[in-house]
């Protein structure tokens, strides 16, 4: 297992600290969780431990929506001698005592959430739940060895503790059989483990096997999400030989992971729609708040030329410019006029010079005309919606006045003659002639 090497490390730190494990998945759609636990049970990384792996996809089982399909299909992904019967659950450490003798079987159970929700096509309600207390009554008497022998892991397709305790308070009347089988919600979240992301060695490795060429510039638009750093690979290797990342269309890569679960998570929390959900998400991010643990989205390694204090910045490329904004034209008029005039402009061709000046900055940027903006001195910080919105600002304040440096991570200053005063390091000063645009 190569590529999540590091994944079967993370997993026996929380089977080992467990006699009978129970532990339920969270992390965010395609991040590889139903391949990282397939591959387990191929693999068997822990056996010289005495921990076997079984696998069970809850949605590939449609003989386990009886009661009597559930416990067959059971017996035959753990490979019993004699089939498990709802009455006699007492006999299960015995059969798996003979089957695997001296060791603890751990069976993952994947698309836990999706196969409760939709119980009647999927699984037997009641024989899950008799299952999953069965588990836990053997947790509480884990002293007895011959009964520690059945763990389980769910796996879900919650990005976030948060969203999948809310999903459950929020549809406990339309979802019946996810808050049933769920049972203690608040006992349950106590073994809860996020599942990580690819380090950047393993990220490399898993482009490798798709594409050889620009595997670098994949995993920094990517970071660590594998179903992310596929579907740009394949881009990549249909667009040709060394292809350019900017000619590719990533949002169409990024918008599906996305839209699976954590943008319609948050837009259902605030009533907002998910492109909505995505500003927010953002905004909230930009003000400190963790990606990792708080919205299971990726960063990039840190390092010594990423020191930047613009937290959003830390977002693989692909993720932080999904759904980016148009640029905004701030225009200082006071300060264009009064400068146009010190020039040499009468007051009777003012208009005009500023028309023209507008729209050459404009043109120069590529700012819709409906994305102009009018800035007054006697204003705060000019607030935008969305902290990566690209900002081009003309005037010759200092532009710590106009816009907050530490919220905006794209600002432009164009000053009509010289930019005066302390200018942000990360902004960027682009010499316009304004004479020229006066006259264009």
């Amino acid at each position: 297992m190569p590529v999540y090497a590091d994944h079967v490390r993370w997993l026996w730190r929380h089977i080992a600290a467990a006699p009978i494990p129970e532990l339920l998945i969270i992390g965010p759609v395609d991040s590889g969780k139903s391949s990282f636990f397939k591959e387990l049970t191929l693999h068997q990384p822990h056996s010289h431990k005495r921990v076997v792996y079984r696998y069970w996809d809850l949605l590939r089982s449609p003989g386990a929506r009886t009661s009597d399909g559930f416990w067959e299909q059971l017996t035959g992904i753990l490979g019993l001698a004699e089939p498990i019967r709802s009455d006699r659950l007492g006999d299960v450490p015995r059969l798996l005592e003979e089957k695997y003798p001296d060791a603890r079987v751990v069976l993952t159970l994947d698309h836990w959430d999706d196969a409760q929700e939709n119980f009647q096509a999927y699984v037997d309600l009641d024989a899950l739940e008799k299952l999953q207390q069965w588990v836990r009554n053997a947790q509480r008497d884990h002293f007895d060895r011959v009964s520690a022998r059945l763990g389980l892991i769910m796996v879900t397709r919650f990005p976030t503790t948060d969203m999948f305790v809310g999903y459950i308070h929020d549809h406990r009347r339309d979802k019946p059989g996810l808050l049933r089988v769920s049972g203690d919600v608040e006992r349950l979240i106590t073994n809860v483990c996020s599942f990580p992301f690819l380090d950047a060695e393993h990220s490399r490795a898993l482009v490798r096997t798709l594409t050889s060429t620009g595997i670098e510039e994949i995993v920094h638009a990517c970071g660590g999400w594998p179903g992310l750093l596929v579907a740009v690979a394949r881009r990549v290797t249909a667009a040709g030989v060394d292809p350019d990342l900017t000619q590719i269309n990533l949002s169409d890569c990024v918008g599906p992971l996305l839209n699976k679960t954590l943008l319609p998570g948050v837009a259902a929390r605030h009533n907002n729609n998910e492109r909505r959900a995505w500003v927010r998400i953002l905004t909230d991010i930009q003000r400190g708040a963790d990606p990792v643990s708080k919205y299971a989205l990726p960063v990039l390694n840190a390092s010594a030329d990423m020191e930047t204090p613009l937290p959003l910045l830390r977002l693989p490329s692909a993720i932080r410019d999904y759904l980016r904004p148009e640029p905004l034209m701030l225009l200082d008029l006071q300060s264009v006029e009064s400068t146009l005039m010190a020039s040499g402009t009468s007051p009777a061709d003012l208009a005009v010079a500023v028309f023209h000046l507008t729209n050459s900055v404009r043109a120069y940027f590529a700012i819709s005309g409906r994305r102009v903006r009018r800035w007054l001195p006697t204003a705060e910080h000019f607030q935008v919606d969305d902290p990566r919105t690209p900002l081009v600002v003309v005037s010759d304040r200092p532009a710590a006045i106009i816009a907050e440096p530490e919220v905006l991570m794209d600002v432009t200053i164009v000053p009509p003659e010289k930019q005066t005063g302390p200018t942000p390091a990360h902004w960027r000063i682009a010499d316009h002639d304004m004479k020229g645009a006066t006259h264009s």
